[in-house]
């Protein structure tokens, strides 16, 4: 039926994530192919063929029988490729937006989660994850400077792989760390008034509907879901939840609840929304400071945690990420030089 109606109200050149499509719609999609054609196609298929038209050529084409959690974004050339960890979810969707507005001479990649071909089973581990994505990485890029960012819980992620390398004797140019905490800092309650500034200073940010959103969770003590409950709840029928994503959600919140991260001894770049505004009244740098040694630029980016990789406040992290990026590779180029 979604792919009726897509063809009914849109032609088959129109892209899937220019129209608005994301993670929730996708898994829709990809479950009514499933049962209609009975294939199992990834994810990151999307990605690459976005429109019906290249998907019906995907299609109609033998699966390949290999799989790499290494995914081609965006194509480039002459620049050491910028690699982009995959989300809670394990798939690579928030990344689209954000590609498409980057440096056009660098390639791209996206690291997805072991598991979405449902012939490996998911780690559990960040350590582990990061490992197996440096055996990819390296598959294309044997030596450093290397380029690394990471949204939300692929933050922590890319910090270990950061961290990894760097213990292995190469060089990491540059981290960037997007809207998450660091995995050592605690909850806190702020004192009454402070909370009410913060509170009124994240309103002002937020269009209406989000406003009256948080309100009501203010008002009514409405209790946050996690991730794994919030997906599902998106769904209008619970059977096109794949289970090999109910499989890598588990590990991925098992992975961040055990993981104990040692200190880095690099630089970071951490990308702070309205989301963490109470976090950063008490803690400036998100508990970062605690774990990287070599010191952390902080940006801050309009919008909430989910809003700030769609439009319009996409258009401010491509544009801070990208003067981040050129910084850093210039700095590495000159350590090179000067070498």
């Amino acid at each position: 039926m979604a792919i009726v109606i897509l063809l009914i109200i849109f032609g088959i050149n129109h892209n899937f994530f220019d129209l608005g499509g994301h993670s929730p719609i996708a898994l829709q999609l990809f479950a009514q192919i499933e049962r209609i054609w009975k294939k199992h196609i990834l994810f990151s298929v999307l990605l690459e063929s976005p429109t019906i038209a290249t998907l019906a050529d995907t299609l109609r084409q033998p699966r390949s029988t290999t799989w790499s959690p290494l995914v081609l974004l965006k194509a480039g050339r002459n620049k050491p490729p910028l690699f982009c960890i995959h989300p809670m979810g394990g798939n690579l969707f928030d990344y689209y937006n954000l590609v498409t507005k980057l440096d056009l001479e660098r390639p791209i990649y996206g690291l997805q989660a072991q598991g979405l071909d449902r012939e490996k089973q998911p780690l559990d581990r960040i350590e582990d994850m990061a490992s197996n994505f440096i055996r990819s990485i390296q598959t294309i890029q044997p030596h450093g400077p290397y380029f690394l960012v990471g949204y939300s819980f692929g933050g922590a992620i890319a910090f270990e792989i950061a961290r990894q390398l760097t213990a292995r004797g190469q060089k990491v140019a540059w981290l960037g760390l997007v809207d998450i905490r660091s995995p050592t800092l605690k909850q806190v309650k702020l004192p009454f008034l402070q909370g009410l500034s913060v509170h009124a200073n994240r309103l002002q940010q937020f269009r209406l509907q989000q406003q009256i959103d948080y309100f009501i969770d203010i008002v009514f003590y409405r209790k946050k879901m996690e991730y794994r409950d919030e997906l599902i709840t998106k769904l209008s029928n619970l059977d096109m939840l794949k289970p090999e994503l109910l499989a890598i959600l588990d590990c991925n919140l098992q992975a961040r609840k055990d993981y104990q991260p040692q200190v880095y001894s690099g630089q970071a770049t951490l990308f702070w929304s309205n989301y963490q505004s109470q976090y950063i009244d008490l803690h400036p740098q998100l508990g970062w400071d605690e774990l990287i040694l070599g010191g952390i630029e902080t940006c801050h980016l309009p919008g909430d945690h989910s809003s700030l990789m769609k439009e319009p406040h996409v258009q401010v992290l491509a544009q801070k990420l990208q003067c981040c990026i050129d910084r850093a590779a210039n700095n590495s180029e000159l350590s090179l030089s000067l070498n």
